[in-house]
């Protein structure tokens, strides 16, 4: 399976039928005029995947030359394409992740002079962030590269983290703002002669 537009993501799944015992003298597989059958779907909610029609099918001939058997058989296969739902994806994942952004953006309204609120509302969001991250990221079998649902939640923190660079950034200009400037008077004093 290619994860890479998880969980957007279509698969395309071949199914070969291939009888490695008896060669294609003995036995020609073919598929019926209708194809292959399928089962209707269940409306039970636990589907994964939408199948997709048509479903292809071909007839195939496979040369094999082994220890204990060789020849050339007869195979059928079919693909079958599938779409995920993601229904799942859109209330949880990104929904979610969605509105842990926005709440980061409360950190706007809130005074300069709030440090601790601004404080925890970043930390807090951060970290609810990456919780949720790695929550969806657990639901997938190991694999080495970035799906769509990464870079989703890696763009979710990149504004997570803007909204908590604010904090540092307000305050060096309010501080800057409040800071007094002393103008230095130079006094030029004369040597005066004492008598």
């Amino acid at each position: 399976m290619n994860l890479v537009h998880y969980p957007l993501d279509t698969q395309r799944c071949p199914l070969i039928i291939c009888p490695y015992s008896l060669p294609d003298d003995e036995l020609v597989l073919q598929w019926t005029e209708n194809g292959v059958g399928m089962l209707e779907a269940s409306q039970d909610g636990q589907n994964k995947f939408e199948l997709l029609a048509p479903i292809i099918t071909q007839h195939m001939s496979l040369k094999y030359s082994g220890p204990d058997t060789s020849g050339s058989f007869s195979c059928v296969n079919a693909t079958f394409s599938l779409r995920r739902h993601n229904g799942y994806h859109m209330g949880y994942s990104y929904t979610i992740t969605s509105f842990i952004v926005i709440v980061s953006w409360i950190g706007f309204w809130l005074p300069v002079s709030a440090m601790p609120a601004r404080v925890t509302l970043g930390i807090t969001t951060l970290l609810t962030l990456l919780t949720t991250g790695n929550f969806v990221r657990s639901s997938l079998p190991p694999i080495s590269y970035v799906t769509a649902i990464d870079v989703w939640v890696g763009f979710c923190t990149v504004f997570v983290l803007l909204a908590l660079l604010l904090l540092p950034i307000s305050l060096y200009f309010t501080n800057k703002k409040e800071t007094p400037k002393i103008n230095s008077v130079f006094v030029s004093v004369d040597k005066v002669s004492v008598n």
